[in-house]
Order: structure tokens, then C-alpha cells, then sequence
């Protein structure tokens, strides 16, 4: 509990100088890389940025966020599902055969099929009230609640559970909070390893900030999507539109950045949000040579986040170069461990065709929960793989 004490106060110095937590709207990504006005220059900016460009929330309309808006469990429901990728498991299910709950009627129709994805994953369980189980489809979640299904989602129960694993760790957890927060005394038993847990990977800075937690308080909308974004590295976020490379061009005149490997070009969207070594930057900041990842929408790139660390003295990475791809296996060569892979075009991007790569020979193939054999049956497949200095260690079978 020594580092969730130097977590936090590290926190609540930054956080003391940050403005008040604004909002977002459960939806589908809009038109534009930068449209909401209330949040343009807010320390929630970037992760609002990233996580409408995800696709995973919007505004409410008239380009505005709704700073102090909060969230029910059914728009949670449908956040989670396409935070997740399971956005497809939701629209393709089926008629439902039997209640999960027993208040689903109250469930609004556009989020029925993802409260249930969400309560087959696990996620969302609901409460037990008399002898059913309810979801209360329009209460607004907790901050507290929230946590706990962070850790949910990034499948880190066991991690936290540790954290009070007996009476005497929970003492210590308790009385840590309780020291931080006027309000400890408050937080839940049933919630108390998450949000330790949660402090200690640095996911809830936006909570912190005041002497008080308020647990009971409704998670605001700009909350939920700074802690996703926190959290998002181990979440193992549906990355469809994130590319990541090292700055080979820079055309701001055009609107354009290429990035290797694949010599890939991508136009910039209007109001495109730069941070450079995780500080806040302009475009004309970046430069050739910058390690880069880069988050798209169908008007081009959002968001970039950039390293001026790429290479150490002796000019060698200072980490493995990892890369994922999602597109289509055009050829199989099981022999010599290759596949010829054609990746899926960003907006504004040029379709440069298929290329080659090598195939680790203890790559890992999955199909959903199923491992599969390396052979010809993946040629014509639509999967992500992922990239260790070049080489496929991972293919996944794309729904």
C-alpha cells in the first residue's frame, strides 16, 4: 500500500490544478475529428478525443457533451460492448430465449442485446431483489460501481481480490483510503480491492483531486471516458483504428503522415489533438523520426500520441517494436513460415496491397477461445495480427 500512497499523492498534485470533469454520450462516432465545443482546451479533451473516435461514445447533439451529464447502466452496457469489440455479438444475437433479468422490459430496445453480451461476459450482473435478479437499466452507475467493472473488464479480479485477501490487508486498505479520503469509511466493502487496485495502475486520477471519493456519486460521462482511456492498455481495447509506426513524412501543408513500417500515408482530420512524450503538443511540434501512434475516424486522424524516445545511444530500439494490423491473409506458406497480408486502409489512406511477413514459429492462432493450428485454412481470413520487431507472434481470427 506504500505505492498506492505515492500513486495518489502524485495525483491529487496534478489534479489540483485541473478543471472539473466534463462529459459524453453513449453513441456512434460523428462526422468530425474535433466537434464538441464545451470540451475544446479541457484537460478531458484527448480521451473524450480517443474515445469518440473508438466509436465508443458521442455527444448529445448541437456539438455539445453535456459536461455534468451522467450514465445508466444500459448506455454503460452498449460502452462496454464496443470498448470490448463485442459490439458485434450484440447486433447479431438472436431473439432472446429467456430472461437474464427479471425487469428487462425496462431495458431500453438499443441496448437489450448489450446488457445481455454483458451479463454472459460477466461484466454487468445486476442485483438481487426479493427472489429475481434486476439490472435497473435506468439508474446511473456509481463511481465505485464503475471501478469494479474496470477491473472486470480488464479481467483483473484475482489482482485486486489480493489486495484484501484477508481481514488484516482490507484493515490496511480501509484505513489507507480512509487517511486520503474524509469519505472512505464509505466505499463498500464489495468495492474496496478494485479501487485500490485501480489507484495503483493509475486508472482514476479523474476521481481524485478533493478529500473526498464520493463513491455513491454518478460517474460523469467525461469520467467514465478518462478512466477508459486510463485503463484501456489493459482492456484489450478493439483497436480497429489505431496505427502504429515511426513518422518517415510530415506534409502539414497537405494534411498528410507517413509512418513505417509500410510507407503508410493517412490525412490529418480538422482539429487533429497532438501529445508529445504525453504532454499536450501542436502538429508543427512533431518531427521525422518520432515513434507514433495514431487513432482514426472516417475524417482521418483524431488524436497522435508521439515518443521522441526512439532509439537509445547505441541506436537500437529501447523496446521491442510492436505493431498490430487488422486485414485479410492472402497467402499461406506454412513451409517457410510466411503469410502475405493485405491491410485494411485507414480513411484517406492508399491501398498499397499485400505484403510480406514472417511468421514466429510459436505464433499463437485464436479463433474467439479456440487455439488453431498455423496452415493454409487462414488464407483468405480477416484478422488482426500482431508485429514483435517484424515478426507475427499472434494471429486473431477477426468475427
Amino acid at each position: 500500500m506504500k505505492r498506492l500512497g505515492r500513486v495518489v499523492l502524485v495525483m491529487l498534485l496534478v489534479l489540483a490544478v485541473a478543471s472539473p470533469a466534463l462529459a459524453a454520450q453513449v453513441g456512434k462516432a460523428g462526422p468530425q475529428g474535433r466537434p464538441f465545443t464545451d470540451v475544446v482546451g479541457t484537460w478531458a479533451e484527448w480521451s473524450i478525443a480517443k474515445m469518440h473516435g473508438l466509436g465508443i461514445v458521442n455527444g448529445v447533439g448541437n456539438g455539445e457533451f453535456d459536461p455534468e451529464g451522467e450514465l445508466t447502466r444500459a448506455q454503460i452496457a452498449v460502452m462496454f460492448c464496443r470498448a470490448l469489440g463485442m459490439e458485434e455479438d450484440a447486433v447479431g444475437m438472436g431473439p432472446l430465449m429467456s430472461r437474464a433479468f427479471g425487469d428487462e422490459d425496462d431495458v431500453p430496445t438499443w441496448a437489450k442485446a448489450h446488457v445481455r453480451v454483458c451479463f454472459q461476459a460477466r461484466l454487468l450482473l445486476g442485483e438481487i431483489r426479493g427472489n429475481m435478479r434486476v439490472f435497473n437499466p435506468n439508474k446511473p452507475i456509481t463511481r465505485q460501481e464503475f471501478v469494479v467493472l474496470l477491473v472486470r473488464a480488464a479481467d483483473a479480479e484475482a489482482e485486486a481480490a489480493e489486495l484484501v485477501d484477508d481481514e488484516g490487508e482490507a484493515d490496511v486498505v480501509r484505513a489507507e483510503l480512509m487517511e486520503m479520503f474524509k469519505d472512505g469509511k464509505h466505499i463498500g466493502a464489495w468495492a474496496l480491492g478494485s479501487i485500490a487496485y485501480a489507484m495503483q495502475e493509475e486508472w482514476i486520477g479523474c476521481l481524485l483531486g478533493r478529500n473526498t471519493f464520493q463513491p455513491n456519486k454518478p460517474v460523469t460521462r467525461a469520467e467514465a471516458c478518462c478512466m477508459l482511456e486510463a485503463a484501456g492498455a489493459e482492456m484489450d481495447f478493439n483497436w480497429t483504428n489505431r496505427y502504429v509506426g515511426v513518422i518517415t513524412d510530415l506534409d502539414l501543408g497537405d494534411g498528410e503522415i507517413t509512418i513505417d513500417p509500410g510507407a503508410r500515408t493517412f490525412m490529418i482530420a480538422d482539429g487533429c489533438l497532438v501529445r508529445i512524450d504525453r504532454e499536450p503538443a501542436e502538429l508543427d511540434d512533431l518531427m521525422v523520426g518520432y515513434a507514433v501512434k495514431l487513432y482514426a475516424n472516417e475524417t482521418g486522424v483524431i488524436c497522435i500520441e508521439a515518443s521522441t524516445e526512439v532509439e537509445d545511444e547505441d541506436g537500437e530500439d529501447d523496446e521491442d517494436d510492436v505493431e498490430e494490423l487488422i486485414g485479410v491473409i492472402t497467402n499461406v506458406n506454412v513451409a517457410e513460415m510466411q503469410i502475405s497480408f493485405d491491410v485494411d486502409e485507414a480513411p484517406g489512406e492508399t491501398d498499397l496491397g499485400a505484403e510480406d511477413y514472417d511468421v514466429d514459429e510459436t505464433v499463437t492462432v485464436k479463433d474467439g477461445a479456440q487455439t488453431l493450428d498455423f496452415d493454409e485454412d487462414l488464407e483468405g481470413e480477416h484478422v488482426e495480427i500482431k508485429l514483435v520487431n517484424g515478426v507475427v507472434t499472434r494471429i486473431s481470427i477477426e468475427d
